[in-house]
């Protein structure tokens, strides 16, 4: 038996989002959900235009289930050999190099999409205040993490906002510049 579940996306958010991309604003998606779930979520609203390269842990990829350096210590020399840049359809399949004209160059041509496993090697590398501003989804990211990427980017002197729904988002919301708790309609209830 296969069960199959949907959560649509909400018929306001692709044109409220397209209004901000038009607007100029840089959309990014921040999750705790799959990588190919969030490029796919992304692509319907405005958040990704380009073709999508996944920097992931290549175990990752076919779906082990690996924590953080699970082989070497997140951002080592060693452990970089155990990342690759993926494309959702697995046509394109780079290795990651610790060279910031190669980010430089994917950045170009793709949009790119990190995990937190490669997040945590990211960060690990010394490579974070860098690549973090070139990103438009990060995937599978802890609460933690979710509060490093807003850190970052107001540090690069971007003006921030975030939207989170759980409480998984709370260090994001409150490291945002403006953060919007969206609440549930149960939830405003048992509020008042």
């Amino acid at each position: 038996m296969f069960a199959v579940l949907q959560c649509p996306l909400k018929v306001e958010s692709e044109p409220s989002l397209a209004e901000l991309a038009a607007a100029s604003h840089m959309l990014v998606m921040i999750t705790g959900d799959a990588p190919l779930t969030a490029v796919h979520a992304a692509s319907q609203v405005h958040i990704v235009t380009r073709p999508v390269l996944i920097l992931q842990h290549k175990l990752e990829a076919t779906g082990a289930g690996i924590g953080p350096g699970a082989y070497h210590k997140p951002g080592s020399p060693e452990a970089d050999a155990e990342f690759e840049w993926l494309s959702p359809n697995e046509q394109v399949r780079l290795p990651f190099q610790r060279s910031w004209d190669q980010v430089l160059l994917l950045a170009a041509e793709y949009d790119l999409c990190l995990t937190g496993d490669a997040l945590a090697h990211i960060e690990g590398a010394g490579l974070a205040k860098k690549v973090i501003p070139l990103v438009q989804v990060f995937a599978r990211v802890s609460p933690e993490q979710k509060e490093l990427v807003l850190q970052t980017l107001r540090a690069a002197g971007w003006v921030t906002l975030m939207c989170g729904d759980g409480t998984n988002d709370v260090g994001g919301l409150k490291a945002a510049h403006v953060g919007i708790a969206l609440l549930a309609p149960s939830a405003l209830a048992e509020a008042k």
